[in-house]
C-alpha cells in the first residue's frame, strides 16, 4: 500500500495505464475484446487499490478455488494461511525440518509444521525403542528354535554369531555412508535378521547330514546355493533404491548392505568357526560334532 501511494504521488495514473496498455496490445496484435479490457480494468484496479485485499475479496476473484485450499477459517476468529514446502529430490529430511524450524523461528510469524518429515521425526524415539524390542523379540525367537533343531550351543552358536556379526556390520556401514533410519528402514531389521539366519541353518543342515565330508565341499555345494538366494534377494530388494520415496529409498539400501554383509560373514566367518568346531570334536573323540551324551 505505502509503494502504490508513493508511486501515484509521483504521477502514476492508474487510468492512463488501462488506456496505454489496450493500446499497446493493439500495437502488438492483439484482438480488444471483452477479455482484454476486462485484463486491461484489472490491472488499474489493482494500481488505484487504497486498502489491503481481504479475504473475502480475494475468494471471490479468479485465485478464490487456489485459496480455498490455501487459506481456511480460524473458529478462533481470523484466517489461517497453509504454506506447502516442496523438497527437490535427494533432500535429506532432518537438516530440511531443521532448517524450516529456523526460519520460522526467524521470521517471528506463529506458526505450526506439520507433515510427514516433521511426524517423523517426531516419531523417531519411539520408532529406535519398538524396532529394538522387535529385534529383540526376533533374536529370542530364532535362538530359541535353533536350540530346538540342534540342541547343541555350539550349533546355535556357529548359525547365529555371523549373523550378528553381518546385521551390526550393515548398521554400521549405514552410518560410515550417512544414511538416517527412518519409518520403514527400521522395519528391515528384523527381516533381514529372518532372511540371514537361513545361510546358516542351511549350512548346519549340511554339516551334520554329511559328517564326514570335507569342510570345503560342504561350502562348496551349499555356498552356491547361499550365494545365490542371497544376491537374488539383494536384487530384490534393491529396486527400491529407485523409489522417490526416501522412507523406501533407504529401506533398499539397507536390505543391500543387510543381506550383502551376512552374506560375507556367512562364507567367511562361518567357515573358521566351522573348522574350530570340527577341530574341537576331533581332539575330544566325539563322532562328527554329535555329542555321546547330555551336555551343557
Amino acid at each position: 500500500m505505502a509503494t502504490l501511494r508513493r508511486l501515484r504521488a509521483e504521477g502514476l495514473d492508474p487510468l492512463r495505464v488501462e488506456r496505454e496498455l489496450l493500446e499497446a496490445m493493439a500495437a502488438e496484435g492483439f484482438r480488444i475484446d471483452a477479455r482484454a479490457r476486462q485484463a486491461a480494468a484489472r490491472v488499474r484496479e489493482i494500481l488505484a487499490r487504497d486498502r489491503p485485499l481481504t479475504v473475502a475479496e480475494a475468494r471471490r476473484g479468479p485465485l478464490g478455488p487456489v485459496l480455498g485450499d490455501l487459506i481456511i477459517a480460524d473458529p478462533r476468529g481470523g484466517w489461517d494461511a497453509l504454506v506447502f514446502a516442496y523438497p527437490t529430490p535427494r533432500t535429506r529430511s532432518r537438516p530440511l525440518v531443521a532448517a524450516l524450524r529456523q526460519a520460522r523461528e526467524a521470521s517471528g510469524v506463529p506458526a505450526d509444521l506439520v507433515g510427514a518429515q516433521v511426524l517423523g521425526q517426531a516419531l523417531h524415539p519411539i520408532i529406535r525403542r519398538d524396532a529394538a524390542v522387535a529385534m529383540a523379540l526376533a533374536a529370542a525367537g530364532v535362538l530359541l528354535i535353533l536350540f530346538a533343531a540342534f540342541r547343541r550351543m555350539a550349533l546355535v552358536a556357529l548359525t547365529f554369531v555371523p549373523l550378528v556379526v553381518g546385521v551390526v556390520s550393515s548398521v554400521g556401514l549405514m552410518a560410515l555412508l550417512g544414511i538416517d533410519f527412518n519409518l520403514v528402514s527400521l522395519s528391515m531389521l528384523p527381516l533381514i535378521l529372518g532372511i540371514g539366519i537361513d545361510n546358516g541353518i542351511h549350512v548346519v543342515h549340511r554339516y551334520l547330514s554329511h559328517r564326514t565330508e570335507a569342510l570345503g565341499d560342504v561350502f562348496r555345494h551349499t555356498g552356491r546355493g547361499i550365494v545365490m538366494t542371497s544376491l537374488t534377494t539383494m536384487v530384490g530388494f534393491g529396486a527400491m533404491t529407485f523409489a522417490d520415496y526416501p522412507g523406501l529409498r533407504s529401506s533398499g539400501v539397507l536390505a543391500i548392505l543387510g543381506v550383502g554383509a551376512t552374506l560375507v560373514t556367512a562364507v567367511t566367518l562361518r567357515p573358521a568357526l566351522l573348522v574350530q568346531l570340527r577341530m574341537r570334536d576331533e581332539r575330544r573323540g566325539g563322532n562328527g560334532g554329535e555329542p555321546s551324551g547330555p551336555q551343557r
